[in-house]
């Protein structure tokens, strides 16, 4: 699987050279010194990576590094008198490494690189949600097929995006912890489980 560096692509030039890339890409914190706290998406979430809390007119270009204290600790007063709940707990779930630079990362993959494979999911899931017809007639069929009511019931979650993986958990702001249990490195999504994890495809 082609893995691409896209540590040095900047906001504008993502945006205007390939709308993939530009919803694909987000923040990865270092010193927070670079990413605005609203602005650019950063929150370590593969579903949404931006704030709930609605902006505060007089933090509109304060930086991330502005909610850390001198040690490059979270500092949870501030947090407690800013943000809702849901941000606070992802907000401190979010890796922030005060001894580098703000850099961009793939929120695809947990290794920040953009893939072949995590670009096509993008992309397909952004047709499916322009085409409701389709989203329909996939429904339809899925009630007509000869397998037992179990197994349809069991798809029928799968495309209403309700298994409790990993992920779709974080997205419902409940923390589950982090990847995937056979593989720590790829993210806990219905994909890897169902597609991509060899443990259980062996099973």
């Amino acid at each position: 699987m082609a893995l691409v560096d896209i540590s040095g692509l900047a906001c504008g030039q993502t945006s205007q050279g390939n709308p993939l890339l530009s919803e694909g890409v987000v923040r990865r914190v270092g010193d927070g010194a670079d990413t605005k706290i609203w602005g650019l998406p950063w929150l370590a979430d593969s579903t949404n990576s931006a704030l709930y809390t609605p902006i505060i007119e007089e933090l509109r270009v304060a930086p991330v590094s502005g909610l850390l204290n001198e040690l490059g600790e979270c500092d949870l007063e501030v947090f407690n008198d800013l943000f809702l709940d849901s941000d606070i707990h992802q907000i401190l779930s979010t890796p922030i490494s005060p001894q580098i630079k703000d850099t961009w990362r793939w929120k695809g993959n947990i290794r920040g690189m953009y893939s072949v494979r995590h670009g096509y999911k993008l992309l397909t899931a952004s047709s499916l949600h322009l085409d409701p017809q389709l989203h329909f007639i996939e429904r339809k069929n899925l009630w007509s097929l000869p397998v037992p009511p179990k197994v349809k019931n069991f798809l029928w979650r799968c495309m209403r995006h309700v298994l409790p993986v990993r992920e779709i958990l974080k997205k419902r702001h409940v923390w589950a912890g982090g990847g995937c249990l056979f593989y720590p490195e790829e993210l806990e999504t219905m994909e890897h489980i169902f597609c991509d994890c060899a443990v259980v495809n062996h099973v």
